[in-house]
């Protein structure tokens, strides 16, 4: 369950200063915000369903927003913020990537083709 503060709604984030020094967003729920980088996003589910990216736009292009990570080569990244059970719906990125597994990957660039 979300705190209050960790719901943001319609409102302009900057994704690295609220990660802060831990890089690592935990819980949060984003509706109808501006997710502003630079920044690269990994995300995390703790178990199925407890991530979700609904509705949202990514400007620029996939090819470039999109990085692949074999987890299994490389089980740890530095300079990434880790998103664990994170919602964003209705979100515009602006200046973010999405890192994660090929698995991962293959499921955004297929919702984005579906467009």
């Amino acid at each position: 369950m979300s705190h209050p503060d960790k719901v943001y709604h319609e409102r302009v984030i900057r994704i690295c200063q609220l990660a802060g020094d831990d890089g690592i967003l935990e819980g949060y729920e984003f509706t109808d915000c501006d997710i502003r980088g630079p920044a690269v996003l990994i995300l995390q589910a703790t178990q199925p369903g407890s991530v979700r990216i609904e509705n949202n736009n990514f400007e620029g292009d996939m090819n470039a927003i999109l990085w692949e990570i074999d987890t299994r080569e490389r089980p740890e990244v530095i300079g990434a913020i880790l998103c664990v059970d994170c919602t964003f719906e209705g979100c515009t990125f602006t200046r973010i990537g999405l890192a994660g597994p090929p698995e991962l990957i293959k499921m955004f660039r297929d919702g984005m083709a579906a467009r």
